[in-house]
């Protein structure tokens, strides 16, 4: 009676780890084909307007596909790396002009106190 009753649990579990399985599969193949139909619209304008061989009338290639992708990821790595380059730069620079402008205030302190040195000696 109890190994039954395990066996029955043992099928239940198998079964629902199956559809869970299954379904998160379905659901990670709907999500690449709506993902893939819109980037080949994208895609099929840019080979078009450049006037690439090998467009068909349903979408591209997959080899043009992955190229524009690629493309794609090449240009934003650009773009990011020029955009820290530049905050990397103003943050030096900000930091040369607050150390310029310490040592300013730091050699104007000193000189303000030689000058007060200067007249509390020749008033003794």
């Amino acid at each position: 009676m109890y190994s039954v009753k395990a066996l029955i649990v043992a099928g239940l579990l198998a079964g629902v780890v199956l559809v869970v399985e299954s379904s998160s599969e379905m659901i990670r193949t709907t999500d690449r084909s709506t993902l893939y139909k819109a980037e080949v619209k994208k895609a099929e304008k840019v080979t078009r307007s450049l006037g690439t061989p090998g467009v068909k009338q349903i979408g591209v290639r997959d080899s043009d596909y992955n190229t524009i992708l690629r493309n794609k990821c090449q240009k934003h790595k650009e773009k990011n790396s020029k955009e820290k380059n530049s905050k990397e730069e103003k943050n030096s620079k900000e930091k040369k002009h607050k150390e310029e402008k310490k040592h300013k205030e730091e050699k104007n302190s000193k000189e303000e106190k030689n000058s007060k040195e200067k007249k509390q000696q020749g008033e003794e």
